[in-house]
Order: structure tokens, then C-alpha cells, then sequence
């Protein structure tokens, strides 16, 4: 072999243990590659579990605005109803004071009678 051949060998020996040596740092990368991608698909595992737990939790929210639903229907009937017996209520009460007003009336004139009359049975028993 002449000299030119052997340092031709000599540099692909180099260059090989150099293609070695940056092939088991890539097999080390890839190693850890597959570490962080485990350690990915756990992270995803628990996002996935959390999404379910969101869900559930989503579902009893929705399970709750359905029961502010109807207890807003309910209250809001309840408010009608007591507007309702408030105008029934007044009314009732202006009935009630009408029939005091008559009966004082009455009673004023009952009165007014037995004073007059009263007076009437003075003079009677004076004459």
C-alpha cells in the first residue's frame, strides 16, 4: 500500500470511530426521547383523567342550573301569587273599613237617637 492509501484508510478509521461515537450519543438521546415521551403519555394519561373529572363536574353543574331553573320558576310563581293576594288582601281590608264606616254611622246615629231621646223623656217627666 502506498502512503496515500493508508492515510486514506487512517482518516476513514477516524471518521468511523467519530460516526461510533455520535451514533451511542444518539442512541442515548433517542433513549432519553423515549423517557420524555413515557413521561409525556403518563402527563396525558392524568390530563385525560382530569378532562373526565371535568366532565362529571360539568354534568352536576348542569344538574344544578336545571334545579335554579325551576326553583326560579317556582319563585317567580310564588311572587305572582302573593301579587295576586296582596290586591285580593287590600281589597278585602277597604271592604272591612267600608263596613266599619257604616257600622260607626250607625252606631253614631244609634247614639245621636238615645241622646235625643234621653232629653225627650227629661222634658217628659219635667212637664
Amino acid at each position: 500500500m502506498d502512503m496515500a492509501t493508508a492515510q486514506i484508510i487512517e482518516k476513514l478509521n477516524e471518521h468511523d470511530e467519530i460516526l461510533e461515537r455520535l451514533d451511542k450519543r444518539f442512541d442515548q438521546v433517542d433513549k432519553r426521547f423515549e423517557q420524555v415521551d413515557r413521561r409525556f403519555e403518563q402527563v396525558d394519561k392524568r390530563f385525560e383523567q382530569i378532562d373526565r373529572r371535568f366532565n362529571q363536574v360539568d354534568k352536576r353543574f348542569e344538574q344544578v342550573d336545571k334545579r335554579f331553573d325551576i326553583l326560579a320558576n317556582e319563585v317567580s310563581n310564588i311572587h305572582t301569587r302573593m301579587d295576586g293576594l296582596e290586591g285580593s288582601m287590600k281589597q278585602m281590608i277597604n271592604q272591612n273599613l267600608e263596613y266599619k264606616d257604616q257600622v260607626m254611622k250607625l252606631l253614631m246615629r244609634h247614639d245621636q237617637e238615645l241622646v235625643f231621646l234621653n232629653k225627650r223623656v227629661k222634658r217628659i217627666e219635667n212637664n
